[in-house]
């Protein structure tokens, strides 16, 4: 089967605990912010920024906390 598109959707999100496809949307985002950094520093960070929030509410959905 080949695979063509032209966008590829990465959600950091969890619906529910332990999800395997948001852990590698998030490793994923991670990775593309480490390798644009240099280019753009300010949309590296974002995205960092963004993907710890997420994985934040996914660890308080996890264990039953609240981090707000």
């Amino acid at each position: 089967m080949a695979l063509e598109m032209k966008y590829f959707i990465l959600n950091p999100r969890s619906k529910s605990v332990d999800d395997e496809f948001v852990e590698a949307s998030r490793k994923a985002m991670r990775a593309y912010a480490r390798h644009i950094h240099k280019q753009d520093q300010e949309l590296a960070e974002s995205l960092e920024q963004w993907v710890n929030t997420e994985a934040n509410k996914a660890h308080d959905l996890k264990f039953g906390t609240n981090s707000a």
